[in-house]
This record gives C-alpha cells, sequence and structure tokens, in this order.
C-alpha cells in the first residue's frame, strides 16, 4: 500500500488541478441554482483540502505540533459536502425533484439563520431576520405546490416544514460514491470521534504512530488522506463534466483525476488490517 505522505502529494496534485476550474482562478460564474450549489460545493471542497495539505507534516517542527484530529475533521467534511454534492447535482432527475431538494435546503437555511438569531438575542424587528423568514416563506410557498412534495409522509413534512429535515438523502437513485456505505459509515464514524471529542479521538494525541492498532493515529491519517482524495476527485469528475469544463484541462490531468477515484488502495489496507487482526496475540480463530 501507497505510504500517507506519498498520497498527500497526490492530494496536493489534485487542489493544483483543481485550482484552474475554481472561481480563483476561473470567472464563468454559475447562472443556474444547481450550478450555483455545484459551485458553492466544490469550492467548499477544494479549499478544505488546502486546508488538509498545509496542516500536513513537512519537517520536524511541523511533526511536533502534529494535529491528526483536525486531519480527520476536514476528512469527514470532505465526506459529507461530497454527499451532499451528488445529491443536490444528481444527473437524470426532474425538474420537480431539483426543485423539491434545492428548496429544503432553502427552508432549513432560513430556519437555521433564525434560529441562530434568536439565541444571539436579536430583536424579531431587526434587518437580518426579515430577510431571515422571507426566504422561510418563499420556500414554504414552493415547497406547498410541489407535487412531490405533496406526495411526501404528513411526519415527514411536518419535519421539513420545522426544518429538521435539510436533505433527503434517500431519494439519490443512482448513489456515486467511492466505497459501499458500510464502509463509508464506518469510517465516517471513525472520523466523527475527532470532531466530537469522543475518547476515540483524544487517544490520537498521545497513542503515536504506533500501526498495531487499527484505529489508532497513523491509521486514522491514513483513512483521512485517502478519503480527501477519493471523494475530492469524486467531486472534480462530476464538477467538470456539469460545467463543461475539460476543454480546461489536459488528457493527463483527466486521466488522473479518474485513477483518484479509484478505491484500490483503501481496500488494500483494509484487507491488510483484518490479516494483521487475525494473526495478533489476543486473536481468536474460531
Amino acid at each position: 500500500m501507497i505510504e500517507p505522505k506519498e498520497r498527500a502529494r497526490d492530494l496536493k496534485k489534485l487542489a493544483e488541478i483543481a485550482r484552474r476550474i475554481s472561481r480563483i482562478e476561473n470567472k464563468k460564474y454559475a447562472t443556474t441554482p444547481r450550478t450555483l450549489y455545484a459551485e458553492e460545493l466544490f469550492e467548499k471542497t477544494l479549499l478544505n483540502v488546502y486546508s488538509f495539505i498545509r496542516l500536513w507534516p513537512h519537517d520536524k517542527e511541523s511533526k511536533k505540533l502534529f494535529d491528526a484530529s483536525s486531519l480527520a475533521s476536514l476528512g469527514r467534511n470532505i465526506i459529507e459536502t461530497h454527499k451532499v454534492y451528488h445529491y443536490i447535482c444528481e444527473r437524470g432527475i426532474s425538474q420537480e425533484e431539483f426543485e423539491l431538494r434545492w428548496i429544503i435546503m432553502v427552508l432549513h437555511d432560513g430556519l437555521g439563520r433564525d434560529r441562530i438569531l434568536n439565541k444571539l438575542g436579536f430583536s424579531e424587528g431587526d434587518d437580518n431576520k426579515q430577510v431571515s423568514m422571507m426566504s422561510v416563506s418563499f420556500a414554504e410557498g414552493i415547497l406547498n405546490q410541489n407535487p412531490l412534495y405533496n406526495l411526501l409522509d404528513e411526519k415527514l413534512k411536518k419535519k421539513i416544514m420545522k426544518g429538521e429535515k435539510p436533505y433527503l438523502f434517500e431519494r439519490i437513485s443512482k448513489r456515486k460514491f467511492p466505497i459501499n456505505k458500510e464502509y463509508e459509515s464506518g469510517i465516517y464514524n471513525l472520523l466523527s470521534n475527532s470532531v466530537h471529542s469522543f475518547p476515540l479521538g483524544l487517544i490520537n494525541y498521545s497513542g503515536g504512530i504506533s500501526e498495531e492498532f487499527h484505529l489508532g493515529m497513523y491509521h486514522l491519517v491514513t483513512l483521512a488522506v485517502e478519503v480527501s482524495i477519493m471523494y475530492f476527485a469524486s467531486v472534480i469528475d462530476s464538477y467538470i463534466g456539469l460545467r463543461r469544463f475539460s476543454h480546461l484541462m489536459n488528457k493527463d490531468d483527466l486521466k488522473f483525476i479518474k485513477t483518484m477515484i479509484n478505491n484500490k488502495n483503501f481496500y488494500e489496507w483494509l484487507n491488510q488490517r483484518k490479516t494483521k487482526g487475525m494473526n495478533g496475540p489476543f486473536s481468536y480463530q474460531g
């Protein structure tokens, strides 16, 4: 299996390729709700990757201050953003289906902003609160006229109207994820331990770089860089097609992006760890 430090170089190369089609370099702005969300999600993922690269240890001093937890948090962000990207930008869905997904996000956003402003003690007449509630009213009106929304279960509709359901991920019909749901869920849970400061996330500051523990710091970082590569490459690949940016890439770059979506390295890691675990001093051959 390729070492994490070598994979970090691959991630950096991906970022350099993606930058050419980002708002940093390219001024072709989005003009529809779908491409607007795609652009925002693409940019968010790119910036997460740049943060990941900056945090990656590159000399003796940075290794002393190595923050594995933040790398795990960024890897988790990239998985989540990838999921939202493919949810809102799924190809082949009807206009009514896209409208349903989009406007539920708008409603959740408006209600969420209003709740934050309430907790911070802003008055009902505050200009920002008025804008938030205008977006809520707009979204409610669109939803009530959407035929697909009106077919939903009443309990689900109530949750949506309360701002409790920003996404309906179960409606994704063509799942474009580098690894299967169960493995993705396991990695996401592992990375989330660092986000929430659970005990499994805390030991990565005291456990050294031992490779014995499947979920220890070395393997946490290995998985963080692997999912960042796979999921970021998947977003880039889809975004190029959606925005018709392939003319901004050469053939080698397009091939490299496709190669980075490949999950071979992850499965090599997984199989090696399973073999190692069954040959340890406490393994049980039942």
